[in-house]
This record gives C-alpha cells, structure tokens and sequence, in this order.
C-alpha cells in the first residue's frame, strides 16, 4: 500500500465516542506547575519524588486495546490500536482500519524494528517512529509512548514540565510534546492521553488495559 492509499484508508475511520470509557470523576483540586529544570519548589519535589517512585514500582510488561486518532496539518486519520509491550524486550503494536480491513504491525526488538502491511513487503529500521513517518507521513513518537500512555515520563529524556492535580499527573512536557492526561479510570490509569508537538497530535483512547487481542 502506497503512502497516499494508507492515508485515505487512515481518514476512512472515525473515532468512535468517548463516552462509552468508564472514567473516574475528573480532578477538581488546584494544580500545581513544576518545572524541575528551573525551579527546586519544595512541593514539586515532592509531587516529582513521589510520582518516580510510583511509577519505579510499575511492571515493565503491560497491554492495551483502544483507538487512536492521528493529525499533521490538515491531513487526519484514525485506527484502531493494540499494544503488547515486554519492557526491555521490545514491544508490538497492530494496528487496524476496520473499513478497509487494512493493518500494519510494528515490531521492535532489540534496537530493530520491522513494519508490516505495506506494499512490497516488510520495512526494516532502527526506529519505529520513523518507520511510521515513512510511510504515512505521521509523526507517532512510539518510544515515548511506550511511557506516555500509562502515565510516566519517558526515561531516555528530562521533563520540561510537570502539572500535577489532587496528586495525579494531569500535563507532562517532555521532548517537544505536550501529553494531557483528561481521564482515568477507577485504578488511576489513563484512559484518554492527548499528545501535541506543532501541527502533529495524537489522540488515544484506551478501551480496556490486558494482553493484546489478535
């Protein structure tokens, strides 16, 4: 499939509504901007130490099944997602136009990551996200993600900003994106995640949290 036939087949899906995500009441407190690069506030520490701690405390290998929709521009998309995820191991992530029937597989392991479902066969490279990008002209930072989605910084880079809300993070800025976490659900995951860098944004929302469905 060409870049231009996956980018039609991308817009042909609608992001179904969100309503029918069970999610715990919104916060209602004050907030509370750190950021760790220019400022050593007392609270934020503290909001900063804890919220390390927690996430030190979180299993590496975890899953997930939602939809997601994908902008750059004025050009848009929305898929279907499952994510399987071995921490150290690498992660997969299929995803799914269920009009088209269409689907692509990304695959890391090891520092090598294989797409697959494009024409001509499989696509080989370092990075995932620029994989992605190749083909369908999308920018999906899919290592950061890998942490995003659950709640967490991503390790391999500092935190610009952190907006934390009855103690839970609401706003993380975190290489050049915004990542906006507007609900979670009864356990304190997220359930919706927003993530924007420029023209390019990434809408996620996660349906259920468990080992990827195929």
């Amino acid at each position: 499939m060409t870049r231009k036939s996956l980018a039609t087949a991308l817009a042909c899906i609608v992001l179904a509504s969100c309503s029918t995500v069970p999610t715990a009441p919104s916060p209602t407190g004050p907030t509370l901007v750190c950021e760790p690069q220019l400022s050593k506030n007392a609270e934020c520490v503290r909001h900063i130490d804890a919220f390390n701690a927690s996430a030190s405390t979180q299993t590496p290998s975890w899953g997930m099944g939602g939809r997601a929709a994908i902008s750059h521009g004025k050009q848009s998309g929305s898929l279907g997602v499952e994510w399987e995820d071995a921490g150290p191991s690498g992660y997969l992530v299929v995803l799914t136009a269920p009009i088209t029937r269409q689907g692509w597989r990304l695959q890391e392991q090891n520092g090598r990551a294989t797409l697959e479902g494009m024409a001509g066969g499989p696509r080989i490279g370092a990075d995932g996200a620029a994989l992605l990008r190749q083909a369908t002209g999308f920018e999906i930072p899919v290592r950061s993600l890998r942490y995003w989605i659950r709640g967490l910084a991503d390790p391999a880079q500092p935190v610009d900003r952190y907006v934390f809300a009855d103690d839970q993070l609401a706003t993380l800025v975190q290489g050049g994106w915004q990542i906006d976490y507007p609900a979670r659900d009864a356990q304190s995951r997220p359930v919706r995640i927003n993530a924007t860098r420029g023209d390019d944004r990434v809408r996620l929302v996660v349906d259920r949290w468990g080992p990827l469905e195929q």
